[in-house]
């Protein structure tokens, strides 16, 4: 049984122009996590947190910065090597949150439900729905998400939008570096099934993309 305080949430930046709008949908939750990791990666101006957020999360946050601009597999591992909560959760900084989707996303990774409880010890990633804020701006890729319906195991979770056990995440030595850049969510999804490791899919866990 796991609580939000088992999660450590980061942001991966490549810029600190949307950022205030992921924050917005985290000082929004109904629950807080164990610590918010903002993943600085080589941006300039460096990322900052405005005064507003830090007195109104009770939380730490905390900016890391990378000196060298870094694939997103290898930025995700940098998430990872310094998480110290058993749950780790992504955000993108163009992503806004639903107000539950803390809680929801903890609740998901161990499913009670009679049709997974067998299963559940295999659950180690869950992801979420991701629409677009505003769909008649003319995007031009498809929205983050596989649809209305609850998937046992998707091809793979998008981690703009997804929690992970980090037991699970270290046991297959995080996201393949190795790999093109956009492929690093398919490549982990491979690692984890190796690992006899089991996704879900849940579309009532919902973000938007701006």
């Amino acid at each position: 049984m796991f609580t939000t305080a088992d999660v450590t949430v980061y942001i991966i930046c490549n810029g600190q122009d949307q950022l205030p709008r992921c924050f917005d949908g985290l000082l929004s939750q109904t629950a807080d996590p164990a610590r918010i990791i903002v993943i600085d990666n080589a941006c300039w101006p460096g990322i900052s947190i405005e005064n507003y957020i830090l007195h109104r999360i009770s939380c730490p946050i905390d900016v890391v910065r990378l000196d060298q601009h870094c694939a997103m597999a290898a930025a995700r591992n940098h998430a990872l090597e310094i998480c110290n909560t058993p749950l780790l959760a992504g955000l993108d900084s163009n992503v806004i949150p639903s107000p539950d989707w803390l809680q929801e996303m903890t609740d998901a990774i161990a499913p009670r439900c009679h049709c997974l409880a067998e299963k559940a010890e295999h659950v180690c990633g869950v992801g979420g729905r991701v629409d677009f804020l505003n769909p008649d701006r003319g995007h031009e890729s498809a929205p983050r998400n596989y649809g209305d319906q609850a998937l046992d195991d998707p091809p793979y979770l998008w981690s703009g939008n997804a929690i992970y056990k980090t037991a699970a995440l270290r046991e297959v030595k995080g996201y393949p570096e190795d790999t093109l850049e956009g492929q690093e969510d398919q490549g982990l999804a491979e690692r984890l099934r190796k690992n006899k490791g089991m996704l879900l899919y849940v579309p009532g866990i919902k973000c938007a993309e701006l």
